[in-house]
């Protein structure tokens, strides 16, 4: 039996899902504990994706227009097509004058729902934690900081000049704002350590 072709849907489903996972939260460095906990999260729904995406590979693999396919190059296409369908809707229930979505995804979306907000809940306690620390944190003068936001918009070269341009605008209405010292250190902080700039 050859296992590279399962390996490779499981090995695609699980980049694909830690992917996401990267993209949706800011993992803070600061708590040991809450980063192992926000880490066993992501592991364990990355594990059930890559798991599914070997099951789904075993179903489909012997489709007789799949026969005459590379075998790595299907279980690379079950790996991504697995994520495809179970976000797919197959039919929608009138109830009440009112239709729902009827599908794998309602299930996926569920568990999906409950590993994100235990991961978010730990994310924001940790994040709530750094950020404060620094905040406090005397040597992190308000000028420092403006200073280190600064570098950080021009130095991001995955920011395209617009976008540069609206932190750099978000910035100077920082500046001009007539929030108290604090609340600014909070959202220059905010920025800093999760790249999100928050509305005035």
């Amino acid at each position: 039996m050859d296992f590279l072709p399962w390996l490779i849907s499981a090995l695609v489903s699980a980049l694909l899902t830690f992917s996401d996972l990267d993209r949706t939260f800011y993992i803070p460095k600061s708590s040991v504990e809450k980063r192992i906990n926000i880490y066993l999260w992501f592991s364990g729904f990355i594990l059930l994706n890559s798991g599914l995406a070997m099951c789904f590979y075993a179903g489909v693999k012997d489709i007789s227009s799949l026969q005459n396919m590379p075998a790595w190059l299907v279980g690379m296409g079950s790996g991504v097509s697995y994520l495809a369908l179970v976000r797919s809707k197959f039919t929608t229930i009138k109830i009440n004058e009112s239709e729902i979505p009827f599908g794998i995804d309602l299930f996926y979306e569920s568990v999906k729902g409950i590993v994100y907000e235990n991961i978010n809940n730990l994310a924001k306690e940790a994040r709530r934690e750094e950020i404060i620390a620094k905040v406090d944190d005397e040597k992190e003068t308000l000028e420092k900081l403006n200073e280190a936001a600064r570098v950080n918009i021009y130095s991001d070269a995955l920011l395209s000049a617009k976008e540069k341009q609206e932190k750099m605008d978000w910035l100077n209405s920082l500046d001009k704002n007539e929030k108290g010292e604090r609340e600014k250190r909070i959202l220059l902080v905010t920025y800093l350590l999760t790249n999100q700039t928050e509305s005035l």
